[in-house]
């Protein structure tokens, strides 16, 4: 006769049994129902612990391949990267689980890929072959992070899925948007006459509060920029010029408004009374040299940094803006008569430029914060060439993370927290 203790230990190792093999078949179906409609089975993954890592670029012979250096020192490199490839444009998904960049690991084409650092695959999201630019998650006034980005694809801009691939234009409209009691013949060629005012490509462009505004960096025919904002709520909305100049840097806050720098700044052309309104001596004379700004949803501009056209600060020029996850302040290289002085924060107000800190002296590219704001991860020029990955706190503290060993071309810090 069994021992009864025996039976029951039996019959509890038979349900265990049973009920593993239930989960097992859940699993495995659920991944071949993925499969077999076209979903993405990535989510069932599991998350990659990213907290302080910094997704890199670096260059190998003819070409650059996507990495991430770890809090260690430690390097993960992308698998399946094919010699002389060229990686670019990285981008970490808002959850710090994944990246995205670009690539023409298929076929020689620029592809966006999604790569699993935790389980090393990288996987090709989009079909689309024309060059793309980097992916904004950012969305301020959304109750989660957005799980679509815009990206520019051959001169549009594009609202894309990255897990999934799927992509909508947005910029410009397409006549199919454009509402169905709209006047016959005339909104399409007034839309695209409207924007080709403004510029003939996209080139940039974020989210402001809730998607419903965005703002856009267009490139113009004679090789310009321009910095329009555009009511994603109405396809036949006439976009606002806020700025022209010859570069156009632009980054988003958590407010929803806008901060931008504008090198060589522009007057336009087709306004005759504001051009005769600068004309000095017959010279067309803008405002600025130069300028740091916000701007907000409703137009209004917020100088936060000026220079002028003559005299000692006029040779003032700035980097890209990048805004601190806290909100209180930008980090921006600077450079005098074309020359990189250094890396700078200036504190995010209207008037903020006089109180820049410089933090250190150097060439500076790349920026990237810290989620927590202490930090900013940059590309550092080398004195004998090359580039480096450094990190730089708040009070010019220096870490140099590859000392000579590489040459990196972008550094971007995880948003993951914990």
């Amino acid at each position: 006769m069994a021992h009864p203790d025996k039976a029951k230990i039996t019959q509890s190792h038979i349900r265990r049994s049973i009920i593993w093999v239930v989960v097992l078949a859940a699993i495995g179906y659920g991944f071949v129902w993925l499969l077999g409609h076209n979903r993405d089975p990535d989510p069932l993954l599991p998350p990659f612990h990213s907290v302080g890592d910094i997704a890199v670029v670096e260059v190998k012979g003819s070409g650059t391949q996507a990495e991430i250096i770890k809090p260690d020192g430690g390097l993960i490199e992308s698998p399946d990267y094919n010699i002389g490839g060229s990686d670019h444009n990285i981008t970490w998904r808002p959850d710090g689980n994944r990246l995205f960049f670009e690539s023409d690991r298929y076929n020689q084409e620029p592809h966006v890929f999604r790569w699993n650092p935790d389980k090393q695959i990288v996987e090709r999201r989009t079909i689309d072959r024309r060059a793309k630019g980097p992916l904004s998650f950012d969305a301020p006034g959304l109750a989660k992070p957005s799980a679509t980005a815009l990206m520019t694809a051959g001169g549009t801009v594009v609202e894309i899925n990255p897990n999934t691939g799927d992509t909508k234009q947005v910029l410009p409209p397409l006549k199919k948007d454009v509402p169905a009691n709209a006047e016959e013949g005339g909104q399409e060629s007034q839309i695209a006459a409207t924007y080709q005012q403004l510029g003939n490509a996209f080139v940039r462009a974020v989210w402001g509060n809730d998607k419903k505004i965005a703002a856009a960096v267009m490139r113009r025919d004679n090789g310009s920029q321009s910095l329009v904002l555009i009511d994603m709520t109405n396809p036949l909305a006439k976009p606002k010029l806020v700025a022209l100049g010859e570069h156009i840097g632009l980054a988003v806050m958590k407010n929803g408004a806008f901060v931008f720098t504008v090198l060589g700044y522009q007057l336009p052309d087709w306004d005759i009374e504001l051009i005769k309104k600068n004309m000095k001596n017959g010279k067309v004379v803008p405002p600025y040299r130069n300028l740091l700004a916000a701007v907000g949803s409703d137009g209004k501009l917020f100088p936060i940094g000026e220079v002028p056209n003559d005299g000692p600060q006029s040779n003032t020029s700035f980097g890209d803006p990048v805004i601190s996850p806290d909100n209180t302040v930008i980090a921006m290289s600077v450079s005098k008569s074309g020359k990189p002085m250094g890396l700078a924060i200036v504190p995010l107000a209207e008037g903020g430029w006089p109180h820049a800190v410089l933090l250190a002296q150097g060439d500076f590219s790349q920026l990237s914060w810290t989620p927590n704001s202490e930090r900013i991860a940059a590309i550092m020029a080398r004195k004998g060439g090359g580039h480096d990955v450094i990190t730089i706190g708040k009070k010019g503290d220096i870490q140099n993370l590859t000392n000579g060993k590489g040459d990196f071309t972008e550094a971007v810090y995880s948003p993951q927290t914990q």
